[in-house]
């Protein structure tokens, strides 16, 4: 009871496959971090167990991330690439 409390009170709610089911535009469930950056769903755990990659969190049992820290992640990679930094 408790936890299904929980996942309402984030408009979260388990789907039939054991994924969440995000209804709140702001987070974004692994699977998506994962699509959006065009890495494999264990890339981004690697990155995660090492500290590196966007930052995400737990909530319950899943790795969910915030729209804008993934955002932030992706701004700070273009700016350290010294490549792309260069001008034309």
């Amino acid at each position: 009871m408790v936890r299904m409390c929980f996942l309402k009170k984030y408009g979260l709610m388990p789907t039939k496959n054991r994924s969440l089911g995000m209804s709140s535009p702001d987070l974004m469930t692994l699977d998506e971090v994962a699509a959006e950056l065009r890495v494999s769903r264990k890339t981004l755990l690697n990155w995660r167990a090492q500290g590196a990659g966007p930052k995400g969190f737990r909530l319950g049992r899943a790795v969910v991330f915030d729209r804008s820290d993934v955002r932030s992640w992706i701004d700070e990679q273009r700016a350290a690439d010294h490549i792309g930094a260069r001008s034309a």
